[in-house]
């Protein structure tokens, strides 16, 4: 009887082991999301100025140095209102707020330069340009343009739902500097991503 009994509880363990084993093997692993990898991406989004609301669209290339950290690039063109526009180009760094995952909130800082190009017969602009068109210009051209170093803070979620795609719901805030003044840019908009992965950045189902 006890050897009879041993035999099928051995058997039941064995049954068990062999149908458990593939179901543990397709749970997500977390741990294998990129602790290195390079993504080119761009967005679309809406500008929100001290004067107009504008489209914007930007250009980034970005470098996960750690599931924590990464470095971006980022170029971006705002369409200002009438006669008015303006490029953005800086360096920086997002921070994940939990380790990099499938879904992943994250804040990001960087700096660089922001110019404006604007026609003065009748752009209509905010004071931190109105007070500048004030001074003398060279030329007989209307249009003048004005560069300034910038900072810009960002905020968003990063969706990761294929191997090599992410897609980034994202706020931001460029805040332009010039003699004491600073005039400031919101935009929100969406951002696609193509990831070149160094390690896999979904996990495996095996």
């Amino acid at each position: 009887m006890n050897n009879g009994l041993g035999r099928r509880i051995a058997s039941v363990a064995l049954m068990t082991g062999l149908t458990a084993a593939p179901l543990v093997a397709q749970t997500p692993d977390q741990s294998n999301f990129a602790a290195r990898g390079t993504e080119l991406g761009g967005s679309i989004g809406t500008a929100f100025a001290s004067s107009e609301t504008a489209p914007v669209v930007a250009g980034m290339a970005g470098w996960s140095i750690t599931r924590w950290v990464t470095l971006e690039a980022r170029g971006g063109w705002f369409a200002r209102g009438s006669n008015t526009n303006g490029v953005g180009a800086d360096v920086g760094a997002l921070v994940n707020v939990i380790a990099r995952r499938r879904t992943t909130p994250y804040v990001g800082a960087a700096f660089g330069l922001y110019r404006a190009s604007i026609d003065t017969r009748t752009a209509h602009v905010s004071d931190f340009y109105r007070m500048r068109m004030l001074e003398p210009a060279g030329g007989a051209t209307s249009m003048r343009t004005f560069t300034d170093p910038a900072w810009r803070f960002s905020a968003g979620v990063d969706l990761i739902r294929h191997r090599n795609i992410s897609i980034r719901p994202e706020a931001s805030v460029v805040l332009v500097h010039r003699n004491g003044s600073t005039d400031s840019i919101t935009s929100v908009g969406v951002r696609l991503g193509y990831l070149f992965e160094d390690r896999p950045v979904t996990p495996t189902v095996r």
